[in-house]
């Protein structure tokens, strides 16, 4: 069993909505709602594309920098536009396995992105070409997204350059992907050549509106992974560095000048969507040591994202700041070690109800979380988290936790609707059921349920420093697949609630959010196929799976609106949809 402590040392859903206190009560009625969208279809907001830079001089071909002869790589293929989640896919006569054939590689290219495995060691008769013709592998990806019947595709070719690291020490890329205001952000730079284990730290960052890290929302892990979701618009530099395990310092990729500047463009974004929801995290240490600090979290994964995943012998990676670990689960979903800290992990990923549940336990968490030279200050702490999981999920969020201290102990505290924010927000669905029948006027068609988490992005989206709130709302839409919008026609708003409900005609029969626990719920009449894009499930591919995409829009009086959109994997059974795991859908 492989498990790796980076540089520091490193729910059950029902619960979840009882916790909330979710509840469609009556409440004092707003002013009825005026159209608040067009007739736009769910994640037709911006086209789908790829995030990562284009190699110079080339037109949809792309960079995934430098890698020595016989060094592992982590790499990640990103995308943004049209619905997530999104499914990569590497195929045909340039598909990786096919340009990697006769090479000693285990390289893996994952439905989530991920490219991770070994590089072949290094021979005379190396003959795998870029599209340069230098050596290294070049192959095809396509991303799909997840509107269904309609998805949206991009494609195009991926090279990653084989050098000969003798007597180099350097940056192994000059530029890393965009990204896009409160979407998730997850990439990793890396080097070539040096001695020992690699220490990546963030120098310096600059930009509009930001000085430190926190401000951004982006962080650099000492692994080199880049991460978290940002809070601002606009082309931000950082400045990386690495040290080697002799104190050398890698010089830019270009070998120019010591460390390398990345440029981060960020995109205005006014969608809000995740793969994964933190639920829940806390940690509880004491500064003077011991090794007694714990570490708790508790998420939404959108593991029923993808029709073939397989929790047996799936890989995990888990990070809180510089607290973490990676590992493989077993056939059902659990993991456990003791790490090198001799801190204990366990882990249990249930692929039936999208949860993920982390404990670590026994550690030393202060350097690892920054509070070497500062302790932690009462208040907010902002650090950033992140999940992968097999081919799944590969996420990152940025959470603000509430922070108490007494003494040299301290307390970390995120509660989703509770204590603490999601700085960035998110909307991810949480279940959808469907049943086939007849609409008012007798096309076929589905009633759907569906329950959802909507989070305002209180790093981005509110005014006057009000927090993570749906204040001023006075409008309100949803949005199901391709062309079916309704607008509220008696909305009614309270401080702890956002619903309204309409006719046997409308299609919408009630629709509610939480706007203190931030949890929702969809109810429909019978919607015909033809306006959603859905088919019915009784003519639902049985081998394969079809999408039930959801948006919601609020319009609010002051401050950003919340445009919210996600899509979940169902599979038709017996004249109804359910999602489920693959293996129960057979």
């Amino acid at each position: 069993m492989r498990v790796v402590v980076w540089k520091s040392r490193a729910i059950a859903l029902g619960l979840v909505f009882a916790a909330a206190g979710f509840c469609f009560a009556v409440s004092t009625s707003g002013p009825e709602a005026g159209p608040s969208v067009g007739t736009r279809a769910v994640g037709s907001s911006v086209p789908l594309h790829f995030t990562n830079p284009l190699l110079a001089g080339f037109t949809n071909e792309y960079d995934l920098g430098d890698a020595c002869f016989g060094s592992v790589v982590t790499r990640y293929v990103t995308a943004e536009g049209g619905l997530r989640p999104y499914r990569f896919t590497s195929f045909g006569s340039q598909s990786l396995i096919n340009v990697t054939e006769g090479f000693r590689t285990d390289l893996t290219f994952g439905l989530s992105g991920v490219l991770a495995g070994s590089m072949p060691p290094l021979a005379v008769n190396f003959s795998a070409k870029t599209a340069n013709g230098t050596p290294g592998f070049r192959f095809f990806v396509q991303v799909q997204d997840a509107k269904g019947t309609n998805s949206e595709t991009a494609s195009g070719y991926f090279n990653i350059f084989l050098v000969d690291c003798t007597n180099v020490f350097k940056f192994a890329m000059d530029q890393i992907p965009s990204a896009a205001l409160a979407s998730s952000y997850l990439t990793k730079v890396d080097v070539v050549g040096g001695n020992g284990a690699m220490t990546f730290s963030l120098v310096s960052i600059s930009g509009p509106g930001v000085s430190t890290a926190k401000d951004l929302g982006i962080f650099v892990a000492a692994d080199g992974s880049i991460l978290g979701r940002p809070l601002k618009v606009g082309t931000f530099a950082l400045t990386v560095r690495c040290v080697d395990g002799g104190k050398k310092i890698a010089t830019s990729r270009d070998g120019s000048q010591q460390d390398q500047v990345f440029q981060l463009v960020v995109a205005d974004n006014p969608v809000s969507s995740s793969d994964n929801s933190t639920l829940q995290c806390s940690v509880r240490g004491d500064l003077a040591g011991g090794a007694r600090d714990s570490l708790r979290y508790k998420s939404l994964v959108n593991v029923l994202g993808q029709d073939d995943f397989k929790l047996l012998n799936s890989e995990i990676s888990f990070r809180l700041a510089g607290v973490g670990f990676s590992g493989r689960l077993d056939g059902k979903g659990k993991f456990s070690a003791v790490l090198r800290d001799q801190s204990k992990v366990k882990v249990v990923v249930n692929a039936s109800k999208g949860t993920a549940d982390i404990t670590i336990s026994g550690g030393f968490f202060a350097a690892a979380l920054g509070f070497v030279t500062t302790p932690p200050v009462a208040g907010i702490t902002r650090l950033p988290v992140q999940l992968t999981i097999g081919d799944a999920v590969a996420s990152s969020e940025v959470l603000d936790f509430d922070t108490d201290v007494i003494g040299s102990r301290y307390a970390l505290n995120y509660r989703l609707g509770r204590t603490g924010s999601n700085a960035a927000g998110g909307f991810q669905i949480v279940s959808v059921r469907g049943k086939d029948q007849s609409t008012f006027s007798g096309q076929p068609g589905d009633a759907w349920r569906a329950g959802f988490l909507a989070m305002p992005r209180a790093g981005v989206a509110d005014s006057g420093g009000a927090g993570q709130t749906f204040s001023g709302v006075t409008a309100a839409a949803v949005r199901i697949g391709q062309n079916f919008v309704q607008n509220a026609t008696n909305l009614h708003v309270s401080s702890q609630s956002i619903r309204f409900s309409g006719t046997v005609a409308d299609g919408v029969k009630r629709f509610a959010i939480n706007t203190r626990s931030f949890v929702g719920k969809l109810q429909t009449n019978v919607i015909s196929s033809k306006s959603t894009g859905i088919l019915p499930a009784i003519q639902a591919p049985k081998a394969g799976n079809m999408f039930f995409p959801l948006g919601v829009d609020l319009v609010r009086s002051s401050g950003a609106n919340f445009d919210g959109e996600h899509a979940r994997r169902i599979f038709g059974l017996k004249n109804q949809y359910r999602d489920i795991p693959f293996n129960k859908a057979r």
